[in-house]
């Protein structure tokens, strides 16, 4: 992310939670805001460097996590996960209860790119219901090598090396 990918990152992070465009023009700046984070931190060398970006581009997004199309909400679901700090952990957390599975699946996912596998009480539920539903999606369209890479690493994750391992 260059100098003018960082001033406009924040104009892209609004526009993700900017109610007056369409879901296609809210989802796609909340995976371009996310792109520019992850851009960012590679680019700075240490994940820790550009995981905390400012409250005028996290806060849109976590906005955007709560759109009423589900389109919009995984999309933002999946950039906060670059985000690395307990509020987002917290947004991703309460995103495993959502009425549309893709969102579900994206919070799973966002949580397991934290290394977050459990948690306790009906959110630890709600997360397990999350990553068998996400399995379950990897093995229907099984002849990705990625899909199944990943979810050898989402079985290994979950304590469940047989399934890992097949």
């Amino acid at each position: 992310a260059g100098a003018g990918d960082v001033k406009v990152l924040p104009q892209i992070a609004r526009l993700a939670a900017d109610r007056s465009h369409g879901s296609l023009i809210r989802a796609s700046a909340a995976e371009f805001s996310g792109q520019l984070i992850a851009l960012a931190k590679r680019q700075n060398g240490s994940p820790a460097a550009a995981a905390s970006p400012s409250a005028d581009i996290v806060n849109p997004l976590i906005g955007a996590a709560s759109d009423p199309e589900p389109s919009v909400r995984a999309t933002a679901v999946q950039s906060l996960s670059a985000v690395v700090d307990d509020r987002t952990t917290a947004v991703i957390a309460a995103r495993l209860a959502d009425p549309a599975r893709v969102v579900r699946v994206r919070a799973a996912e966002a949580l397991l790119d934290r290394g977050i596998v459990r948690l306790d009480g009906a959110v630890g539920a709600a997360l397990a219901r999350a990553q068998d539903e996400w399995a379950e999606s990897l093995r229907t369209f099984n002849d990705d090598g990625r899909d199944q890479s990943v979810l050898g690493w989402l079985e290994m994750s979950r304590g469940r090396t047989p399934a890992a391992i097949e």
